[in-house]
C-alpha cells in the first residue's frame, strides 16, 4: 500500500522569553488551561516555549488516495529514529522586517523593496541537523545573523533568531530569541507601527526533512513552517480567527476549490456538516472568553438583565445552541439572533451587525473584524440545523492533527494590521503550496524564509502596545493574544480590571517582559481568568 510522510505540527510557532535555559516544550493536543511547570526561571525571566516537530508515515488503500487531500488513511504511524537509520532536518528562518528609508505613513505603508534590500534581512541560511540511530545526540546549533549589515557592515549587531536541536527520537526541537530589539545609528523612538533603522529577532520560515531507513532507502516528508512569535500571555483565551481557520479558508479557494474545505473530512467537516464543537462552538467561546482581557468587552459582556441569560453568555445559552433534534422556536431564534449579528464578510457591506467586535483596519475606513468566508458558510449552515450534535469533546482527531491544533490554534488568523505571529502574507492563496502547507520557495525559486512575517511590526514591542480598545465601534484587535485589561492576582471582585500595561512604546521594549499571564483561577467564588506571575509583583 502505498504511503505519505509528513511533518507536523504543519505550522507550529516557538515563543520568545527572555530567559537563557532551554525552555519548555508547548502542549501536543489543544488545551485551554495548559501551564507549563514553569513559566519563569529561577531569575524571574520568562521561559520560551519550544516547537518539536515530528514525522508521520500515512499509509493508503491506493495510489490515488495517496495523491488526494483529504483522503483517510488506513493508518497513521509516528517516524522515530529507533526505527530508521537516520533523520535529516533542515530549517531555514528569517527576520525580513527591518528596513532603511522614510515610510509617508509608518501605519499603513510597507518598505519598499529597496528599503529591505538597504538593511539586510536577518537571515543565518538553510540549517542542517542530523539525528543517527545509535549515536548521541547532535549539538544544538544557534541560529543567528547580522541585523543592518548592508548598512553597518563590520559593526552590525549579531541577533540570534533561536536554536535547534534533536531527542532522542528524532524530533526537531524549535527555540526562539529572547525578545531582544535594538536600532541602528539615526533611528528615532519605536513609536510608530514600522520604524525605520530598528530590528528585532522574532523570525519565521520553512522545516523540510529526509528520513534514511535500514536499508538506505529515502523519503523526503512534506514540509512545514514554524514562526518564532511573541509569548502566549493569554494562552486560554482564542482569537475568532486563529491561523487554523485561516489554512481551512485557504483549502476553500483558488486551486484548491476541488476539495472545498467544508467538505474534507480530516478537518472535522463531514457530509457538508460543520461540526458544532470544532466550528461553531470554539468561535463563540472564544469571544465569551475574551471579557478576561477586556474590560471594555466585559461591558458587552454583562447587557442583560436576569433572568434572562445575557446574549453574550453563551455557556448559558448551550442547551439551545448545542442541539436541533428535535428543533424548536427557542432554538432557532438563539441560533438566528447570533448569525443576525455577525458581520458579513468582504467584499460585500459588513451588514448591520458588529460581530467579531474588534478591528479590520485603523481609521475611518474601518468596517470591523468579520469572520472568513467558510466560517461564515459553517454559522450558515449551523443556523438552518444542519450540523453535527457532536460530543463536548468535538469530533476524534488523529495525534499529527491535533499536534496541528495545538500551534494553529494559538495563532492569530486576522486581522492582520499588522498581526502577531504572522501577517497578511498569510492570507495569499499563492503563498500555499497545498492545503495547511505553505511554499518554501517562491515563483523565481528563492526561500520563503521570513516572508510570513515580513509586514509585522518592527520592533514587535511597539505594535504590542499601540493595539488597544478605543471608541471606535470596536473592543480593540487581539486581546485574545495582547490583553487590554485584566484581573490582577489580587483583584478583589470579577469586575476589579486593570490595565494590563502602562507607559509607551520604549516602556513596552524594555518591560515586555514584567509581565503575567492569564491563568484559571477564581475571586469569591468565581471562576476567572485573572493574571500570575507579574515580576515584580504588581
Amino acid at each position: 500500500m502505498p504511503d505519505r510522510y509528513l511533518i507536523h505540527p504543519a505550522i507550529g510557532v516557538a515563543r520568545i522569553g527572555d530567559s537563557t535555559d532551554q525552555g519548555y516544550d508547548g502542549p501536543e493536543r489543544y488545551d485551554q488551561d495548559f501551564v507549563p511547570a514553569m513559566r519563569r526561571d529561577g531569575e524571574h525571566k520568562i521561559r520560551r516555549q519550544a516547537a518539536v516537530f515530528k514525522i508521520y508515515k500515512y499509509t493508503y488503500s491506493t495510489e490515488t488516495a495517496a495523491k488526494t487531500f483529504g483522503a483517510r488513511a488506513r493508518a497513521i504511524e509516528e517516524v522515530t529514529l529507533d526505527k530508521v537509520k537516520k533523520i535529516s532536518w533542515t530549517i531555514h528562518i528569517a527576520n525580513r522586517k527591518s528596513f532603511v528609508g522614510v515610510l509617508a505613513n509608518p501605519t499603513c505603508d510597507l518598505p519598499t523593496d529597496a528599503m529591505r534590500a538597504a538593511a539586510g534581512a536577518i537571515d543565518p541560511g538553510p540549517r542542517l541537523i542530523e539525528a543517527t540511530n545509535g549515536e548521541p545526540p547532535p549539538a544544538p546549533q544557534l541560529l543567528s545573523d547580522k541585523a543592518f549589515k548592508n548598512l553597518l557592515g563590520d559593526g552590525a549587531p549579531t541577533v540570534r533568531l533561536g536554536e535547534i536541536s534533536t531527542d532522542a527520537a528524532g524530533h526537531l526541537r524549535v527555540l526562539g530569541g529572547h525578545g531582544m530589539s535594538g536600532k541602528a545609528p539615526g533611528a528615532g523612538p519605536p513609536d510608530a507601527l514600522r520604524n525605520q533603522l530598528w530590528w528585532d529577532d522574532v523570525a519565521d520560515g520553512w522545516i523540510e526533512a529526509e528520513v534514511t531507513f535500514n536499508d538506505d532507502s529515502t523519503a523526503k516528508p512534506v514540509g512545514a513552517w514554524v514562526a518564532t512569535g511573541v509569548p502566549d500571555f493569554a494562552h486560554a483565551i482564542e482569537a475568532p480567527i486563529t491561523v487554523y481557520e485561516r489554512a481551512l479558508d485557504i483549502a476553500a479557494q483558488g486551486p484548491f476549490a476541488s476539495v472545498h474545505g467544508i467538505a474534507v473530512p480530516p478537518y472535522h467537516v463531514t457530509a457538508d456538516r460543520p461540526s458544532f464543537v470544532a466550528h461553531i462552538w470554539r468561535v463563540l467561546h472564544a469571544a465569551e472568553m475574551t471579557r478576561f482581557a477586556s474590560s471594555f468587552l466585559q461591558t458587552f459582556y454583562d447587557v442583560s438583565p436576569a433572568p434572562t441569560p445575557p446574549i453574550h453568555h453563551f455557556t448559558d445559552r448551550l442547551a439551545l445552541l448545542q442541539s436541533a433534534t428535535p428543533d424548536s422556536p427557542a432554538r432557532k431564534a438563539a441560533r438566528q439572533h447570533i448569525f443576525d449579528n455577525l458581520r458579513t464578510p468582504p467584499p460585500g457591506p459588513p451588514g448591520a451587525g458588529n460581530m467579531p467586535y474588534l478591528h479590520l483596519v485603523p481609521g475611518a475606513a474601518d468596517r470591523g473584524l468579520s469572520l472568513l468566508e467558510t466560517q461564515y458558510k459553517f454559522f450558515h449552515k449551523w443556523v438552518a440545523g444542519h450540523f453535527d450534535e457532536d460530543s463536548p469533546a468535538g469530533p476524534p482527531q488523529s495525534t499529527p492533527r491535533q499536534l496541528d491544533n495545538a500551534h494553529m490554534r494559538s495563532m492569530v488568523g486576522g486581522a492582520f494590521w499588522p498581526g502577531i505571529e504572522v501577517g497578511e502574507n498569510m492570507a495569499g492563496v499563492s503563498n500555499w503550496e497545498e492545503p495547511f502547507r505553505i511554499r518554501h520557495k517562491d515563483a523565481a525559486g528563492n526561500s520563503t524564509a521570513g516572508l510570513m512575517g515580513s509586514t509585522l511590526a518592527v520592533p514587535w514591542q511597539s505594535d504590542f502596545l499601540m493595539c488597544s480598545p478605543d471608541s471606535n465601534n470596536a473592543g480593540g484587535w487581539w486581546p485574545s493574544h495582547r490583553p487590554d485589561s485584566i484581573l490582577p492576582e489580587t483583584a478583589a471582585t470579577p469586575t476589579s480590571y486593570v490595565p494590563w500595561f502602562v507607559g509607551n512604546q520604549e516602556d513596552m521594549r524594555t518591560k515586555w517582559q514584567t509581565l503575567g499571564f492569564l491563568t484559571k483561577g477564581t475571586i469569591a467564588s468565581t471562576t476567572v481568568y485573572k493574571e500570575l506571575e507579574h515580576f515584580p509583583p504588581r
